[in-house]
């Protein structure tokens, strides 16, 4: 089955797909789609999804000499990017020098290293936030250099343990002056497990934030990231990632067999196959048939299949403990399903940062029904797990 074929939740709408073809096309499929999405939408009202990609469609119908009206509000939405970025690597360059000196290994993720080495313009790729990735055994250090910088740990980074550590991917910092940082110790919440991300940190490539130098993902990690994250249902459909792939694929070369290794490693070939055919169908990405052919022909699990359809539509209570069982098995590797079961309760306990397991199936349960409200745009805060 392609990304295209059953149309979940989790891609774009027709009035998100006319945003991306206009900023993304050339010729007359771009000016078509302008032309469909204007008549659609209020720029002065833009959604939160949408004025991510309003500079990049400023740029796309610039080149192309569009002179409508709205472009003034479009560049105004450019120039307002390229500035917050600006500002936002300079507050970056300072922590990422206080983590070198402090003997930390770092690794920019998703918004700087597209902005930087595959939009190749800070102005074209807004960022609301900044991800950094460390080695797992330096989480904690991380976080002690964090909070003695004055950066406040937001939502279920107030109570992290080194236990519940061992289990998630990472947490969200602000600073006084309103800067947020979502610090990393494992790139996927899927797969949060030693060695997780070796190839990552194996072909890392040199990044320059502001004046510090740090690391980012080679293109083909960067890939495997752009798709897994963007692939998730979300009230607000987080169609972004079409157009960080699109740019990527353009302006950067991609070990092929390397990715289907990884998604193969990972047992993350559904919703990897499924991204990849969308990016093929709807944009002509430059993606080989015979790298989807090999996904194509890979076995699915019924324990994949279960978490994907957990994942792309919005939560349930049942798709909450099936989204886990996925992620604690990823975790026990080649352990028994008899011994991941006896397992389960003790991941769960340390994720939610429990003392006790007779605690787990009381919160455990109030957790994953806030999940479930936090999925379907309910509010509810922060997660435990």
């Amino acid at each position: 089955m392609s990304g295209r074929g059953a149309r979940p939740g989790c891609w774009p709408t027709q009035e998100q797909e006319w945003l991306l073809r206009a900023a993304l096309e050339q010729g007359e499929r771009a000016l078509a789609a302008w032309e469909a999405w204007r008549a659609t939408t209020q720029l002065d009202q833009p959604g939160y999804g949408t004025q991510h990609l309003l500079p990049l469609l400023y740029r796309n119908l610039a080149d192309q000499g569009v002179a409508a009206v709205e472009m003034g509000i479009l560049k105004g939405h450019y120039r307002l990017a390229w500035y917050k970025n600006q500002v936002l690597f300079g507050r970056m360059a300072a922590l990422l020098r206080t983590l070198e000196g402090a003997g930390i290994p770092t690794m920019a993720l998703k918004g700087a290293p597209l902005a930087l080495q595959h939009y190749r313009d800070p102005g074209l790729r807004p960022m609301a936030d900044f991800d950094l990735l460390v080695p797992p055994e330096q989480g904690s250090a991380t976080v002690a250099v964090l909070l003695g910088a004055g950066w406040q740990p937001k939502g279920e980074a107030a109570g992290l343990t080194p236990a519940a550590m061992s289990v998630s991917n990472g947490a969200s910092f602000r600073s006084s002056d309103g800067y947020e940082i979502d610090v990393h110790w494992y790139v996927l919440p899927e797969c949060c497990y030693a060695g997780a991300d070796t190839d990552f940190w194996t072909h890392a490539v040199p990044l320059q934030v502001g004046e510090a130098p740090t690391l980012a993902p080679h293109a083909t990690e960067l890939l495997l990231h752009v798709c897994q994250h963007g692939y998730k249902w979300n009230p607000v459909p987080p169609f972004r990632w079409v157009a960080d792939a699109t740019m990527l694929l353009r302006n950067a070369a991609v070990d092929w067999p390397r990715f289907v290794a990884a998604a193969q490693a990972r047992r993350l070939v559904l919703p990897l196959r499924n991204t990849l055919h969308y990016l093929v169908e709807f944009v002509q990405a430059p993606i080989p048939a015979e790298v989807l052919a090999v996904l194509d022909g890979q076995p699915i699990s019924a324990r994949e299949r279960r978490e994907y359809q957990a994942l792309i539509q919005p939560l349930t209570m049942p798709g909450y403990v099936a989204m886990h069982w996925a992620r604690h098995s990823r975790a026990t590797g080649g352990a028994s399903r008899a011994a991941r079961v006896l397992t389960f309760p003790t991941y769960l306990q340390r994720g939610l940062g429990l003392a006790h397991l007779w605690q787990v199936p009381g919160v455990a349960a109030a957790e994953g029904m806030r999940r479930v409200r936090l999925k379907r745009g309910q509010g509810g805060g922060g997660s435990r797990l």
